[in-house]
């Protein structure tokens, strides 16, 4: 055999293996794009979502809040309450409610109830009463 035909071989197979390699990292960028594309959106991670709950001049606070299946639970406290879900699927609907009760009429009560989401406050709401300071609060986690 010539010295042609192991020429035009060899050639031919440098491009099968140029268009081979070429082929292969256009696979693999695509790969790496829609792997990367898929992370970002996909928020696989977990959120806390601390609920918490202050009175002053309280003889008590009734306290209803969502758990992490998005029901209401209702609790009793003293003076201060705070409580952590944490929340795996979204859209989550977190909702605080606290009734700080007065011991005297001539006494104000005031409630404060906050929810933060991964330890920054995105809701608060403070209420003052002579009888019950009812404070409600509810934010919806993306």
């Amino acid at each position: 055999m010539s010295c042609w035909y192991y020429l035009n071989r060899l050639i031919l197979l440098m491009l099968k293996s140029f268009f081979m390699i070429r082929t292969l990292a256009v696979f693999l960028a695509i790969c790496i794009l829609f792997s990367a594309c898929k992370k970002s959106s996909s928020d696989s991670g977990t959120t806390t979502v601390e609920y918490q709950v202050t009175a002053t001049n309280s003889s008590g606070i009734a306290i209803s809040y969502n758990n992490v299946l998005e029901q209401k639970v209702l609790v009793n406290a003293q003076n201060s309450w705070s409580f952590d879900v944490i929340v795996d699927q979204k859209p989550f609907h977190a909702y605080i409610q606290g009734s700080s009760t007065s011991p005297f009429s001539s006494i104000t009560s005031v409630c404060t109830v906050n929810i933060l989401v991964n330890g920054s406050v995105v809701k608060t709401a403070t209420v003052s009463s002579n009888t019950v300071a009812v404070a409600e609060a509810e934010y919806i986690v993306q």
